[in-house]
């Protein structure tokens, strides 16, 4: 910069420059993409949130909690999918509670004529086709009871609250109550106290226990407790005929009968095992038929202790 005659040179070191330009530009561009990083995760989960909410809620409405709704809220299309959820999950419940209703209401009007020829056949007592009148009596019963199948079967069992109870006591029980009707439970278990829905569970083993005595033409029934890590196993092995490897998933269909011909003698209403797959469902307990390992049938039942 002239001065007069003189020239005054005016400059700076070399490391007050500050950052080199390829340097400079290193940090723009990483603080650039974690800037689109951070902004990227942000509205994938803002997005995926409702997602997983819907999925899970999903879930819940499959296994039987007809009672699930989702907050209508976020972007205008999960607002809308969220809206459009829960009045499925309202149609659905009515349709569920329509059906109760007019099961109840059919049960009710079979009931009441089945209620008269109870009365009937006990106006007849006196008359000597006795026979005849045993022969009503037993299908005026079984009629009872299949009412009574249908009727838990569709109206399911909500799940109840749970509590401790002593596997053993409950194992005691049932063999007592199978023992007088002339029906050997052998029974052993290791195991302590689990919570569990009693009602269901003692519901689950009587039907599998009928199922059992059932096929094995009045040979004793083993039954088994045992308690593995986190899980509750209960075994029960008949001594009847066994169910072939392909009808095993099968059996548990509602109305599904290994007999064709229907026959009383050779099986129930074929709602038995439907009902426990559902019970099962509802208390997320696993069941799980298996060939025994010299005849029969070997059915698993695993009850998380959790």
């Amino acid at each position: 910069m002239p001065l007069g005659d003189n020239v005054v040179y005016i400059g700076f070191l070399h490391e007050r420059f500050g950052p080199h330009p390829s340097k400079a530009m290193f940090g723009i561009l990483a603080g650039g993409l974690l800037l689109i990083l951070i902004t990227t995760l942000f509205l994938v989960r803002r997005i995926t949130r409702p997602i997983k909410t819907l999925s899970n809620a999903v879930n819940l409405i499959g296994s039987g909690k007809l009672s699930t709704r989702i907050p209508e809220q976020g972007p205008q299309e999960l607002a809308m999918l969220a809206h459009n959820f829960n009045c499925m999950a309202q149609e659905i419940s009515q349709l569920m509670s329509n059906r109760s209703i007019l099961f109840g209401g059919i049960s009710h009007d079979l009931r009441t004529p089945i209620t008269r020829m109870q009365i009937a056949i006990e106006l007849l007592e006196n008359e000597n086709n006795t026979a005849l009148i045993t022969s009503m009596r037993n299908d005026l019963n079984e009629m009872e009871q299949l009412i009574q199948n249908a009727l838990e079967f569709v109206k399911g069992m909500d799940k109840h609250r749970a509590f401790n109870v002593k596997i053993n006591k409950v194992l005691n029980e049932l063999a007592e109550n199978y023992a007088r009707q002339n029906q050997i439970i052998h029974w052993q278990s290791n195991c302590g106290q689990c919570k569990v829905e009693i009602n269901a569970l003692r519901r689950v083993l009587c039907n599998l226990l009928d199922n059992a005595f059932r096929y094995s033409e009045g040979k004793p029934v083993n039954l088994t407790c045992s308690q593995e890590k986190d899980h509750l196993l209960i075994h029960i092995i008949d001594q009847g005929p066994g169910i072939p490897e392909d009808k095993l998933i099968a059996v548990f269909q509602p109305f599904y009968r290994l007999d064709n011909s229907r026959n009383k003698k050779t099986g129930g209403s074929g709602l038995g095992l439907a009902i426990v797959q559902q019970l099962c469902d509802i208390h997320d307990w696993e069941i799980e038929l298996l060939i025994g390992k010299k005849q029969g049938l070997d059915v698993k039942l695993s009850l998380p202790l959790n």
